[in-house]
């Protein structure tokens, strides 16, 4: 009889256990679901505000550019000076920018300028070549 009683004591006792930490084990996953939801969210906002349909930061000063197809700033824009079309070198620094309207990449600004199709220059590659 006794080890009956035992038997029955210890599957309950694991029964109580399961049913104890699947309610926690719930409350825990609603809590974490509720947590990254929130994440989710944030990255939709950050500190300089809200960001438009393009994912723009549009308080940061940011915009989306139709003809470019990216997120700008018109301080980012870096406009060749009138003499560095005629350059006769280049330095071969590998710092690379983005000249538009082409979107072309190139090692430099000093080798984007000389190609008379670039108006102005991004820093780094171009995204989409």
């Amino acid at each position: 009889m006794i080890k009956k009683r035992a038997g029955k004591s210890i599957s309950h006792f694991i029964s109580s256990l399961i049913k104890k930490y699947a309610i926690a084990f719930i409350v825990v996953s609603v809590l974490l679901g509720g947590i990254l939801i929130s994440i989710i969210l944030s990255l939709q906002q950050s500190d300089n505000g809200e960001v438009d349909s393009h994912g723009c930061l549009v308080e940061a000063g940011y915009y989306w550019d139709e003809t470019q197809e990216i997120c700008i700033k018109d301080s980012e824009k870096e406009f060749c000076p009138s003499g560095s079309r005629d350059a006769d070198v280049c330095i071969e620094i590998y710092n690379p920018v983005c000249g538009f309207p082409i979107k072309q990449s190139f090692s430099n600004s000093c080798f984007a300028c000389l190609n008379r199709n670039v108006d102005y220059y991004i820093p780094g590659e171009c995204e989409d070549e």
